[in-house]
């Protein structure tokens, strides 16, 4: 734990990064955090895997599932916050987490770093800020396609381990459960 810590402090301090609870995330902003973060994973994938034909569907599936996401959020405060992460108040990456079964569980619902961004502790600032944040989760879950194989060594590194943890509503064939328990 003091190791990741360091590492929050370490972005802190040397990336200029800004961990920073919204209620009212720019939309345009982290639409492109979003989108770029999951066009380079989807990019990694054959369309085929993700049920799509070719890579402007991927493109546009993509394009089209944050507008809904991003109503979801601001329709359910009572229990989904937002987290970026900013460098000169720009936003490079975003964490959605899920609250409703808190403290039994804390689920992280959708995590995006901007490709500019990413390995350099930014994606793992953001979870061990929101773990710093609400400690006392019996566990904190999260979920990846199976095929998104840099999000599975991600949330390896940040000290998940795989379980049969599935979020309500997705099928296990398609997705991979993932957990950490603190205590």
């Amino acid at each position: 734990m003091v190791k990741l810590f360091v590492l929050v402090a370490v972005c802190s301090l040397v990336y200029g990064v800004d961990y920073k609870w919204e209620t009212e995330p720019d939309f345009s902003a982290s639409q492109e955090v979003y989108t770029k973060a999951f066009m380079i994973s989807c990019g990694k994938v054959p369309p085929v895997l993700l049920g799509l034909s070719d890579s402007a569907e991927v493109e546009k599936w993509v394009v089209d599932f944050f507008p809904a996401m991003f109503e979801d959020f601001l329709s359910q405060q009572d229990h989904l916050k937002w987290i970026n992460a900013t460098i000169d108040d720009k936003p490079v990456g975003c964490l959605i987490i899920d609250l409703a079964e808190y403290p039994k569980e804390l689920y992280f619902s959708e995590l995006a770093v901007h490709p500019d961004y990413q390995r350099q502790g930014i994606g793992s600032g953001l979870i061990e800020t929101v773990i710093r944040e609400f400690p006392d989760a019996e566990k904190y879950t999260a979920i990846t396609r199976k095929v998104y194989l840099d999000a599975i060594k991600f949330w390896h590194a940040v000290r998940f381990e795989d379980s049969s943890y599935m979020h309500p509503g997705y099928d296990p064939e398609l997705y991979r459960g993932f957990e950490r328990i603190l205590k």
